[in-house]
């Protein structure tokens, strides 16, 4: 029945609150449904539809519900490449629209077809997410082989996907309007994290952290990728 499988759980983050603060308003209301329609179209498409080439040959599978995405492909070939590109290109496009995310990246034994999914694998992903992660980052897991370009290590030993050290692989796919210098997208997206910090001391340390991730980010990118293209408009709420 189970198979082995590389899994990606994905948590967007704060998504409740947005519903629960905007459910007088419609034009908000509307903007998030196409939100969510987009990030469902995106994160079904099959590999000859677009440039991500994502293959189905690997039985890519995929479920969306609520705020949560759950991704998975058979354990075979490069599968962990493109589901670890995948999991960027999705958290940069969300990013790039204000939207955090937090989430685990795995392997292991998996039954997963449409929206039924079993098996330890996802309740390990699960776990990366809501015990290991804490702050807004995509946490792998130790078991992965993943290619090690695409991985930082953070101050707590753990390893995620440095998706804003990588964005020439996610930036390609954002409806833009706008050619902003490397640099000077990250700043302004800096620039828009604002939250009240004396009310969630947790959620200011979240922030916290996702100020300093950008700022090391800077450094590092500066001169390395010359022009991506962003949206113009609001980034970290």
């Amino acid at each position: 029945m189970y198979e082995n499988r590389v899994v990606l759980f994905i948590d967007i983050l704060g998504f409740k609150n947005l519903i629960y603060k905007n459910q007088d308003n419609t034009t908000k209301i509307t903007e998030i449904i196409k939100l969510i329609e987009k990030l469902h179209d995106l994160c079904s498409k099959t590999g000859e539809e677009d440039d991500l080439k994502f293959d189905f040959n690997y039985n890519r599978q995929v479920s969306v519900f609520s705020d949560n995405i759950v991704i998975s492909y058979k354990d075979e070939g490069p599968a962990e490449f493109y589901i670890a590109r995948e999991a960027m290109v999705i958290q940069g496009i969300l990013q790039s629209l204000g939207i955090n995310v937090r989430g685990g990246l795995t392997k292991g034994e998996l039954y997963h077809r449409g929206d039924i999914i079993v098996g330890p694998a996802l309740i390990r992903a699960y776990q990366l997410e809501s015990k290991i992660a804490i702050f807004p980052r995509i946490v792998v897991d130790r078991i992965m082989e993943a290619d090690w370009c695409m991985l930082a290590k953070d101050f707590d030993g753990i390893y995620f996907l440095d998706y804003l050290g990588n964005v020439e692989i996610w930036s390609a796919f954002l409806e833009y309007n706008e050619d902003i210098k490397t640099e000077e997208c990250l700043l302004k997206i800096n620039s828009e994290i604002f939250i009240d910090c004396s009310t969630d001391l947790r959620v200011s340390e979240k922030y916290g952290w996702m100020k300093k991730y950008i700022s090391e980010s800077i450094e590092c990118i500066n001169g390395r990728v010359n022009v991506i293209r962003f949206n113009k408009g609001t980034y970290i709420r």
